[in-house]
């Protein structure tokens, strides 16, 4: 029998669409910035000259810095609301990447990274713990999966607005600055429109200021929560498999079919229009015929069939093709894993224990790069073996210690209707 909603719900209801629709377009825009850099990093880096390893060193220094802020910046989020870490975070963006046009050595390329990792790492989080505060357990992978949109749309544009400003001018400078002033219309934007979701909820349950989580209070519940801990890890072993996979992409495209920074903005392009066709549209249909955790395991098998089947694409076109398979898994595992997470993490913890998460993930995008660029010197396709074992290994992991065990706690409750059923019948 469906519950008929409440007054309260369905007046609730255009809000939140519209806070999600802000929030959307102000992550669109965070990302787009982002993604403009992402084509040119790799022959930036070349054009210093700098080698497949201080590539990776670039990579790996923005990760770190997320390792090492998102858990305070979400932390910082459950205290004083989602709206000013987010606009916190914009305002970060503009002088990284204003300092970026700058660049004229690779410690200053290095430099100027690490500055956008600490203010990345303000807006994704957040931007998640915003999700939980604004949507409801089953709309939850949904919302994750509208950001996840945003994700893929700033990633799909940026690179091919990249790869022309570079086909235009030929200068590095010109990206940076227009990605900047990208940066300064998100913020103005947000400052006008993106409103305070932690408000409300501090209202209706005036002692959550008393249960904030600090950080090593969030690591507590999670190691005190072993399905919690489980979806971490998890999630922890898939992004250290997809980042080695990302991060040698434009690398291995280059060494062996000669990519150029528009190449580079095509691969980039269909990648994210894979995934906003599927976080935008496919996912809300999935969402309802399957439950996160048997998305997120097909998600998996996915991404580590299509790891393993790119080690061994002949030529541009089935490079492109298989990125875009991966992609697709990609945007079905992230969401409903994050999805999952927030519904097994309570209200006053969310924002410090996805913080966690992210810092965590960033933590693997840490080493990724160096192991990746590091197996592609070895040999060409060695790091998407690597990603497809790594990943292998997380999906059975999953299944084994959480899909399984949920399983079998429904069967037994099950069991026990069906003999207290029985007791009464006799």
């Amino acid at each position: 029998m469906e519950v008929p909603e409440t007054e309260e719900k369905r007046n609730n209801k255009p809000s939140n669409r519209k806070a999600l629709s802000v929030l959307f377009l102000s992550v669109f825009i965070d990302l787009l910035g982002f993604g403009i850099i992402i084509p040119i990093l790799p022959f930036w880096n070349d054009a210093l000259g700098g080698t497949n390893f201080t590539y990776g060193v670039i990579l790996s220094i923005f990760s770190l810095m997320q390792f090492v802020f998102a858990p305070i910046w979400g932390r910082i989020s459950d205290r004083s609301g989602r709206r000013p870490i987010i606009l916190i975070g914009i305002a970060g963006s503009i002088v990284s990447f204003f300092l970026l046009a700058f660049t004229f050595s690779l410690a200053m390329l290095i430099m100027a990274r690490a500055l956008q990792g600490i203010f990345t790492s303000a807006t994704l989080p957040t931007a998640q713990a915003f999700i939980s505060d604004t949507t409801t357990g089953e709309e939850r992978a949904k919302g994750f999966g509208l950001i996840g949109a945003a994700f893929g749309l700033g990633l799909a544009v940026g690179p091919g607005i990249g790869g022309g400003l570079y086909t235009l001018t030929s200068q590095y400078s010109t990206i940076a600055y227009f990605a900047s002033g990208a940066s300064a219309l998100n913020l103005i934007f947000a400052l006008l429109f993106l409103p305070e979701t932690l408000k409300s909820k501090i209202e209706k349950n005036s002692d959550l200021d008393e249960v904030i989580v600090s950080r090593k209070d969030s690591f507590k519940y999670i190691f005190s929560n072993k399905e919690v801990l489980a979806i971490i890890l998890t999630f922890s072993m898939l992004t250290l498999a997809f980042a080695s996979y990302t991060s040698t992409l434009l690398p291995y495209g280059i060494a062996r079919f000669g990519l150029t920074a528009e190449d580079s903005s095509i691969v980039l392009l269909i990648v994210g229009i894979i995934s906003i066709i599927t976080q935008g549209i496919i996912l809300r249909f999935l969402t309802k015929k399957f439950s996160n955790s048997t998305l997120m395991v097909a998600g998996f098998i996915v991404i580590t069939i299509g790891l393993i089947a790119f080690s061994q694409v002949a030529n541009l076109l089935w490079m492109i093709l298989v990125s875009a398979f991966i992609a697709f898994g990609s945007s079905t595992g992230n969401p409903t894993n994050q999805a999952l997470l927030s519904q097994k993490a309570p209200t006053d913890k969310q924002g410090g224990i996805l913080g966690v998460n992210q810092g965590l993930a960033a933590l693997m995008r840490v080493f990724a790069p160096l192991i990746g660029t590091a197996l592609l010197d070895v040999r060409l396709g060695l790091p998407f073996f690597f990603g497809g074992g790594l990943l292998a290994l997380a999906t059975i992991f999953f299944v084994v210690y959480v899909k399984n065990r949920k399983t079998k706690e429904t069967e037994k409750k099950r069991i026990e209707a069906i003999t207290i059923l029985t007791e009464q019948l006799d």
